[in-house]
């Protein structure tokens, strides 16, 4: 069984350019960069998204935490002395779409209907990210959103697909080159994320 196999939440906020997923468990989010999928009703396929931002608090979303700690009873300890805050707050992620897959197509730009809420979402496993990221069009859309960290993004996208790719080492060089292409009047940028990608 692969990770894909489980769901890690279900969609709670969606748009064309993003969505929100609220987590099963708490703390159990995907790693910032990591590619996600949520079904596409309607057309048989996946909505694909890279995570930007994983948050923690209170349920209702918007509700303030309270401290629960004191000096003698912190971290770990303050969970087990309240055991309902498990069952009060809730991980969410966020999640940029960068594609979708369609009659075993996979088109690097929006899908033509966000994900319902409600309906799961899953982790890709190493062979959906080696499979996703064979193309890499999919960066254009993360460097062109000015409301997220973008090149921190692309470089954990990147790092993610190599991690996939243990023996190809063109890869990096693959996915540098594609980025030198789109990043061509804004070197001081290309070179920060590069760095950051150890090519």
């Amino acid at each position: 069984m692969t990770a894909s196999d489980q769901p890690v939440g279900e969609v709670v906020e969606s748009s064309t350019p993003q969505f929100t997923v609220a987590c099963y468990r708490l703390y159990e989010a995907p790693a910032f960069g990591a590619l996600v999928r949520a079904s596409l009703p309607g057309h048989g396929g996946w909505v694909y998204g890279v995570v930007y931002d994983v948050s923690t608090g209170s349920e209702p979303p918007g509700a303030m935490a309270t401290v629960r700690g004191r000096v003698d009873l912190r971290d770990d300890a303050v969970y087990q002395a309240y055991p309902d805050l498990r069952e009060i707050m809730r991980t969410r992620f966020m999640a940029l779409a960068v594609g979708f897959g369609e009659a075993g197509a996979i088109r690097q730009y929006l899908p033509p209907q966000p994900p319902p809420l409600h309906f799961a979402a899953y982790v890709c496993d190493g062979d959906e990210v080696r499979g996703f990221t064979e193309r890499l069009d999919y960066l254009r859309t993360i460097l062109m959103d000015q409301h997220i960290p973008a090149d921190e993004l692309a470089a954990a996208t990147i790092r993610q697909a190599r991690e996939s790719r243990p023996n190809d080492p063109t890869f990096a060089l693959r996915a540098g080159r594609q980025l030198a292409g789109l990043l061509k009047e804004e070197y001081d940028r290309l070179r920060a994320i590069l760095a950051r990608i150890g090519v």
